[in-house]
């Protein structure tokens, strides 16, 4: 079997940092919730999408609902303007106000829980700087696995080249079975637990490559929101009365599957 490519290797460790990375701001992001909790258990809601820049803004600035309360509304109107681009403007600073004005937390104050808020919202801004860098680094890598799976409309631009990191030199998969192979690589292939004459449902094993696997679901749930013919797959299973998950499933068996064809042809892809 061929070995992996400098790009192949170099695409395994960045893969690899990169989701250490993202284990780390998601542990920031959870400990932020859980001191919002305290100073504005309201405020998660206000905010769509979460940990947005609008949030973040807000909560390093004013990182409690007596502060928020207390704020002129002139600087709460500038600062979300601002950190929204003009998509929020004095409406929503006076919804905020109101809101913070009839919160549990209204009468709550506290330095030390307020301080380590705006320390973690600054550490969460570090680490999304970090991402890009990461992932703009990721695209500097030759992978004609990522030019592949990027001909599927959804796969986005950071993908790609994940999943090419995981599963270096796919010739070391070559087989009839060669989709199976990716599948159990990844940890997605299924399996019945089952004793004496008992059987229990269908499950993933999830015994490979955490990386993959989670790459390969986000994939199927972009994918099949943009690729009519991933979407087909996705609505067959739910049809039938299949959980989303399971459903999502049968996508990542068709894209591997996909990949395995495009391989074989030396192809992109070409919707039917």
């Amino acid at each position: 079997t061929k070995a992996a490519s400098p790009d192949e290797d170099q695409l395994k460790i960045l893969g690899s940092q990169r989701a250490f990375l993202v284990r780390q701001r998601t542990e920031c992001k959870n400990h932020l919730m859980a001191l919002l909790d305290v100073l504005f258990p309201e405020l998660a809601g206000f905010f769509s999408p979460p940990f947005s820049p609008s949030f973040l803004a807000l909560v390093e600035r004013f990182p409690s609902a007596v502060a928020v309360a207390g704020t002129d509304i002139r600087t709460l109107t500038s600062l979300l303007r601002t950190a929204s681009r003009g998509k929020l403007v004095r409406d929503e600073a006076l919804a905020l106000k109101k809101i913070a004005q009839t919160s549990l937390a209204r009468t709550r104050t506290n330095a030390g829980e307020a301080f380590a808020a705006q320390q973690t919202v600054q550490m969460i801004r570090t680490f999304n700087e970090q991402i890009e860098r990461l992932e703009d680094q990721m695209q500097t890598c030759t992978s004609t696995i990522a030019t592949y799976l990027a001909s599927i409309k959804g796969f986005g631009k950071v993908l790609p080249f994940v999943i090419a990191g995981e599963l270096g030199n796919l010739e070391r998969f070559k087989a009839q079975n060669m989709t199976n192979r990716v599948l159990a690589f990844a940890g997605s292939e299924p399996r019945i637990r089952e004793s004496g004459k008992w059987k229990g449902h269908s499950k993933m094993s999830k015994r490979g490559s955490t990386t993959l696997r989670c790459a390969l679901f986000q994939a199927a749930n972009t994918v099949r929101l943009n690729s009519p013919a991933f979407a087909d797959v996705y609505q067959r299973q739910i049809a039938r009365g299949k959980p989303h998950a399971v459903a999502l499933s049968h996508v990542m068996r068709a894209i591997v599957n996909t990949l395995c064809g495009m391989h074989k042809t030396k192809t992109l892809y070409r919707a039917p």
